[in-house]
């Protein structure tokens, strides 16, 4: 029964999935809104969350220089389109499944950061995207 009701849900709304979950969400597609907390855990573990309610299979987070070389990565993670992250993520945490390319360092207060936030499909096309910068 319930089967059916989710069927029924789903197809009037196609943003509803019944084979989303809390871990692994339906992928992002478009621009994301993506906020980051600084206050809960300390300046220097930012706390990352979008909306829409998402999974991304991404995230990175540069220095945020102004005219003055290339960005360095101080994060960059990403898990499989099938695995795909939901928001919240703790900076330096690490989600199940996920594989960093650069492990985390440590952010320095003061100094201004970006975080950018996607979905990948197919390996290499963006489907939804979103960054924010912040201090911390």
């Amino acid at each position: 029964m319930l089967a059916k009701w989710c069927v029924l849900v789903a197809l009037p709304s196609a943003v509803l999935s019944c084979s989303d979950g809390p871990t692994h969400p339906a992928g992002c597609s478009g621009d994301l809104r993506v906020s980051v907390d600084t206050h809960t855990l300390g300046q220097t573990r930012p706390v990352f969350s979008w909306s829409p309610r998402c999974g991304t299979t991404f995230v990175t987070v540069v220095t945020a220089q102004f005219g003055v070389g290339d960005p360095a990565v101080m994060w960059s993670m990403s898990v499989p389109e099938n695995l795909s992250m939901a928001p919240p993520i703790v900076y330096g945490r690490t989600p199940p499944n996920a594989t960093y390319s650069t492990p985390p360092q440590p952010l320095s207060p003061g100094q201004r950061y970006r975080v950018q936030v996607g979905t990948t499909v197919g390996g290499d096309a963006l489907a939804g995207t979103g960054e924010a910068t912040f201090i911390p």
